[in-house]
């Protein structure tokens, strides 16, 4: 697959926002977008993955698992290892009890569906629960277990049943996010069903990427219209959502869609493709998910220990901390278990 620096650069806009937001800080109020963004991107990637192995007719679901393992596991696991050691010293023994059947939760692929019967995403509680973060790892492990056989039987249909198949089940989740919303407003935040279709949105974008032919009439100058579209879209429900804001239905559509736009009309010879190609956004957006990893617990383990003092100083100090415990992570964990050098073949 091509590397394409300006979705590092797409994955730098989703985190920094995500961090700063479970930070306290107001002005990225809709930061929690940045998991949206995150969602879309892994679909995108991963179906172009699977695609065009499937196309080959190269695919082995043995080694798709082995690189989901090596790109997701050791870095969790040794975070949830420190946090484990930290909520030893640090938790109350009820509040330790919650927290090792959130960490079997996690670990047992299931973390969304805990949260979702013992915790809301937004509830003051939640500050101290020092590894929430975690549901939106469990939605995409989930998602990984399913989507490669649905590909894999479309497929078998022909390239038509492929669309088809995509195109059907973004409507059902969305539909399903937009009842449960109705009903269920949690179960809509955190389960499968109601965000599939924000990594199948991805999908659909990998398979129009696939097909050059769908894009090639388009003109440069549309495309980087349609990008810069995309970025304000982003950008606005960064700034603008709040806490109140339904999350996986209709008004997911606005960060969602732009971050589809970015990755159908971005590339590193447009301004925009340029922009998020820069040096310092690509260097955040590789470490993004290592400092995903380690934000959470910072804060949570924080908030408890130090109550009422805990302030804005101290939530910035602990989200640079997040970014630098993210390049450690990234550069001695994350790499050496994805490119063998731990004896990983």
């Amino acid at each position: 697959m091509q590397y394409r620096s300006e979705i590092d650069g797409l994955r730098a806009l989703a985190i920094i926002p995500v961090v700063f937001f479970h930070g306290g800080f107001s002005l990225v109020s809709g930061g929690f977008v940045g998991v949206d963004i995150f969602f879309v991107i892994s679909g995108y990637l991963i179906t172009l993955l699977i695609y065009k192995d499937i196309s080959k007719g190269t695919f082995s679901a043995k080694r798709f698992y082995e690189r989901r393992i090596k790109r997701l596991f050791p870095a969790l696991s040794f975070v949830a290892l420190c946090c484990s050691i930290a909520a030893w010293f640090l938790y109350l023994p009820f509040d330790l009890e919650d927290y090792y059947a959130n960490l079997a939760s996690v670990f047992n692929f299931s973390s969304n569906i805990h949260f979702y019967i013992h915790s809301g995403y937004f509830d003051p509680s939640s500050e101290h629960n020092a590894l929430l973060h975690t549901w939106s790892l469990t939605v995409e492990e989930q998602f990984y277990f399913v989507f490669p056989w649905i590909l894999l039987l479309a497929f078998k249909l022909g390239r038509k049943a492929v669309w088809v198949s995509i195109c059907s089940l973004i409507v059902i989740s969305f539909c399903l996010a937009e009842w449960r919303l109705q009903v269920k407003p949690m179960a809509a935040f955190y389960l499968l069903y109601a965000r599939g279709w924000e990594l199948l949105l991805g999908s659909f974008c990998a398979l129009l990427v696939s097909d050059t032919r769908l894009l090639a009439n388009m003109s440069n100058r549309k495309k980087e219209l349609l990008a810069w579209i995309g970025l304000t879209m982003i950008l606005y429900a960064t700034f603008f959502f709040t806490d109140s804001t339904p999350t996986a239905g209709r008004y997911t559509l606005i960060p969602t869609i732009g971050t589809a736009l970015i990755l159908l009309f971005a590339r590193t010879n447009g301004y925009l493709g340029k922009v998020l190609s820069h040096r310092f956004l690509v260097s955040i957006g590789l470490v993004s998910y290592s400092t995903y990893l380690w934000h959470q617990p910072l804060l949570a383990f924080s908030r408890y220990y130090m109550g009422e003092s805990f302030d804005l100083l101290a939530a910035a100090v602990l989200c640079a901390l997040s970014f630098v415990l993210g390049y450690a992570s990234w550069k001695f964990i994350e790499q050496p278990f994805r490119h063998g050098s731990f004896g990983w073949n």
